[in-house]
């Protein structure tokens, strides 16, 4: 039995949406470090399959696509099987190569152009009203991808809307996987307060995609639009996470690095600051 979540339109659809059948016959690519699926139901059809996708995706697609004039693939349907226990977000089959495979080959009029899209875009969805919480934007608890992406709860379990709330649930993250000695982990933790509070709370959260890496950004065939994927990890965050999450993860190769502050504010303080999170999150201080 199919239970959806959300349907678009009979008028809107390229084609009848496609069968579970249909859908578990196509060619699917496999995503690192999970059970989820991607499938190519050809000419129309992308589904993203699996029992950790997540319905919050689809929103965050239908939001960015509201608020901005960054393409994003349509969302076609998102639903759920109840036989499986598989959900599946069924999206616009979007032609073209990712930034990761053409950057290098691209003439410097071509990627100003990926810039200023971006750029403009994102300044768009920067400009909605924070909901006064850090999460997704039906409140979801907020992700942080420097700490391998695992949830960040505020005290009690409760919404996290203060920066006091983001500083406190990252340094009990990180002492958590790799414990300070107590004197240490109290003065550490007070300076991340001194540095962050003012910027990470739930009134300065903007809306972030979260995952602005190379392979999720894609020129589409035909028109040369930039068309931003996969928004799974989208909502409100901090001013200078998507800053973060963007250079902190570039392999600085290529001058891919230099268009990154063409299309986001920098934020030196914070970045250092982050870089301290992750060596204590993973290595231990």
């Amino acid at each position: 039995m199919l239970e959806f979540e959300y349907r678009a339109p009979e008028k809107e659809l390229p084609a009848p949406l496609p069968t579970i059948a249909q859908i578990e016959a196509s060619t699917a690519i496999p995503r690192q470090y999970k059970e989820t699926l991607i499938r190519f139901v050809e000419p129309h059809f992308v589904v993203k399959v699996g029992r950790s996708v997540r319905f919050s995706e689809g929103d965050n697609m239908l939001f960015a696509r509201k608020h901005s004039d960054l393409a994003v693939p349509t969302l076609y349907a998102a639903f759920r099987d109840t036989d499986t226990g598989k959900n599946y977000l069924v999206m616009e089959y979007i032609r073209g190569p990712t930034i990761s495979m053409v950057w290098d080959k691209l003439d410097k009029k071509a990627k100003d152009s990926v810039a200023s899209q971006l750029k403009k875009g994102l300044d768009q969805l920067r400009k909605v009203p924070s909901p006064g919480h850090l999460g997704g934007i039906k409140g979801e608890n907020p992700w942080n991808r420097l700490s391998h992406g695992f949830p960040v709860i505020g005290l009690d379990g409760k919404k996290m809307t203060t920066g006091h709330d983001w500083v406190e649930a990252m340094c009990r993250t990180a002492q958590k996987s790799h414990p300070m000695y107590e004197g240490r982990y109290k003065w550490t933790t007070n300076v991340y307060h001194d540095l962050l509070d003012s910027t990470s709370g739930g009134e300065q959260a903007v809306f972030t995609h979260a995952d602005l890496f190379q392979e999720n950004i894609m020129i589409r065939e035909g028109d040369n639009k930039v068309v931003l994927i996969d928004w799974e990890k989208s909502g409100f965050y901090p001013p200078y996470y998507e800053y973060l999450q963007t250079i902190s993860n570039d392999k600085w190769c290529n001058d891919w690095t230099d268009y990154i502050c063409r299309f986001l504010d920098p934020h030196y303080r914070e970045s250092f600051l982050m870089y301290h999170f992750r060596a204590w999150y993973f290595c231990g201080m």
